[in-house]
C-alpha cells in the first residue's frame, strides 16, 4: 500500500508540472506572432487577384493608371496581359492626342478625350519597368512638354503626387519637378496645417506624403508640410491600430484610411517615426475588420461585403508594408535574409478613385465625391464592429512568454521537488 502512495504521489508530481508547462506554451502559441513578409504577401497576391479578375479597362488609359500600376507592382502573372494591354493602347493615345488620356467632359457634358500629366508620366513608368524604352522616352517628353504650372494648376493633388513620384523614378527634368512640387503645396492649408482637398483626410494627407518624400529636392515647406500632414494622420488612429477618414466625413475606421495610412508608415519606417509594433497592428487590423477571406479582397467598413476601391487601397498598404519587412535580413524564416541587398519594391501613391478611376487634368470634371477620395457608392455600408483591444506588441508578447514560461517550469521543479521529498518520507 505505502508503495502504491509513492507512486501516485510521483505521478501527482508529474502531472502538476506537466500541467504547469503546457500552461506557458499556451500562452506562447496566443500571443500575437511577429508578421513576416511572406504572411503579407500572401495576402497582397489575394488583394491582386481580386483586383485582376474584377478589371475592365475604360478605355481610356489614364484612367486605368492606378489599377493597372498596383497590378503590376503586385508581380501577379495574371496581371501581365492586363499591363500589355495598357501599355498598348497609351500608345496608341500617344499617336492621336500627344499623350495619355482619361475620359473628361466638354461644356455640354459630353464625354471627350483630355490629357493627362499622371497617365503619360505612369505610362512612360510602366514601359521603361517592362522594357520598353523607346515609349517611355516618347512618354516622357510628351509629358515635359504637358508640365507647365498652368496645366498642373488644374489638376488635383492625388494626380500631382502621383505625378511627382512618377517624375522622380524616371529622372524627368529638375523643372517639371519643381512645378509639381508648387502645385501640390497649393493644396496645403496653413490655418489646419495638413493637405486640404475635400477635407483634411486620412487617404488625401497619406497620399501626399508619399508624392512628397519622393522629391530629391530640397524644400524646406515641403518637408514642414510632410511632417505636419502625419501629425493630423497620427491623431485619426485608432485604438486597434486602425484609421478613419477625418473628423468631419467619418470618424468611423475604414480599409481605405487604414490601408493607405500603413502605406505611409512603412514608407517613413526608416526615419524610425513608427516601430515595427505599430505597423504590425494597423496590419492587423486591416486584416480582422476588412479582410474578406472567402474572395481574398477587403471591404470598406466591414468583412462581409467586397469593394474594389477599397481593395486597391488595402493593396497599396500592403505592397509597401511586406517591402518594408522583406528588406529586413531575419525577419522572415520564409525569406531567409533574401532583400537585405534588394531594392525596395516602388511604391507610389494611388489615384482618388480606383474603382472608378476617371481621373485627369481637368478639376471642375475630377472631383472626388466625398472628402477622401472614395465615390460615395459604399458610404451606406454597415459600419464595422467596435474596435477590440489593441493587439498586444510582439516585443513584450516575447518577454511575457519566456517569463511565464521561466516562471512555470520553476514551479514546476518546486512541485516536483515537493512530491519526491515526500515520496521519499
Amino acid at each position: 500500500m505505502k508503495q502504491q502512495h509513492k507512486i501516485i504521489r510521483c505521478l501527482s508530481a508529474l502531472l502538476a508540472a506537466g500541467m504547469l508547462v503546457a500552461g506557458a506554451l499556451v500562452t506562447g502559441v496566443s500571443a500575437q506572432e511577429p508578421v513576416t513578409a511572406s504572411q503579407v504577401e500572401q495576402t497582397a497576391a489575394a488583394a491582386a487577384e481580386y483586383l485582376t479578375e474584377n478589371y475592365r479597362s475604360t478605355g481610356y488609359s489614364a484612367s486605368d493608371l492606378a489599377t493597372v500600376q498596383l497590378l503590376y507592382r503586385s508581380g501577379l502573372p495574371q496581371a501581365a496581359e492586363i499591363v500589355e494591354d495598357y501599355l498598348t493602347l497609351a500608345e496608341q493615345e500617344l499617336t492621336t492626342y500627344g499623350g495619355a488620356v482619361y475620359q473628361g467632359y466638354d461644356q455640354n457634358y459630353d464625354p471627350v478625350a483630355s490629357l493627362s500629366l499622371v497617365g503619360t508620366l505612369g505610362a512612360a513608368w510602366l514601359a521603361e519597368e517592362t522594357g520598353d524604352a523607346e515609349l517611355s522616352a516618347q512618354m516622357v517628353q510628351a509629358a515635359e512638354t504637358l508640365g507647365t504650372p498652368e496645366f498642373i494648376a488644374k489638376d488635383n493633388p492625388y494626380n500631382i503626387a502621383r505625378s511627382l513620384w512618377c517624375a522622380e523614378a524616371l529622372g524627368c527634368s529638375q523643372t517639371l519637378r519643381d512645378n509639381l512640387v508648387a502645385g501640390l503645396m497649393t493644396y496645403y492649408n496653413q490655418e489646419e496645417q495638413a493637405f486640404d482637398y475635400w477635407g483634411c483626410s486620412v487617404d488625401t494627407n497619406t497620399v501626399m506624403v508619399k508624392g512628397a518624400l519622393a522629391y530629391s529636392g530640397d524644400n524646406a515647406q515641403l518637408d514642414q508640410a510632410v511632417e505636419h500632414a502625419m501629425t493630423l494622420v497620427d491623431s485619426l488612429r485608432q485604438e486597434d491600430g486602425s484609421y478613419f477618414s477625418d473628423f468631419v466625413y467619418s470618424t468611423d475606421s475604414n480599409a481605405d484610411s487604414t490601408g493607405l495610412a500603413l502605406s505611409a508608415m512603412a514608407d517613413l519606417a526608416a526615419s524610425g517615426r513608427y516601430s515595427q509594433q505599430e505597423m504590425a497592428q494597423t496590419y492587423q487590423a486591416l486584416m480582422d475588420r476588412y479582410f474578406v477571406s472567402e474572395s481574398g479582397a477587403f471591404g470598406y467598413m466591414d468583412n462581409r461585403t467586397p469593394n474594389t476601391m477599397a481593395t486597391a487601397d488595402a493593396l497599396e498598404g500592403l505592397l509597401t508594408y511586406a517591402a518594408v519587412l522583406d528588406s529586413q535580413p531575419g525577419e522572415d524564416p520564409d525569406q531567409s535574409g533574401e532583400g537585405e541587398d534588394q531594392p525596395a519594391e516602388p511604391t507610389l501613391p494611388p489615384e482618388s478613385t480606383t474603382s472608378d478611376p476617371t481621373t485627369g487634368t481637368d478639376s471642375d470634371t475630377d472631383v472626388a465625391v466625398d472628402g477622401n477620395g472614395s465615390t460615395g457608392s459604399d458610404n451606406g455600408a454597415e459600419s464595422a464592429p467596435a474596435a477590440g483591444e489593441a493587439s498586444p506588441e510582439t516585443g513584450d508578447n516575447s518577454l511575457a512568454w519566456m517569463g511565464g514560461a521561466f516562471a512555470a517550469l520553476a514551479l514546476a521543479a518546486g512541485v516536483g521537488a515537493f512530491g519526491v521529498k515526500k515520496v521519499r518520507k
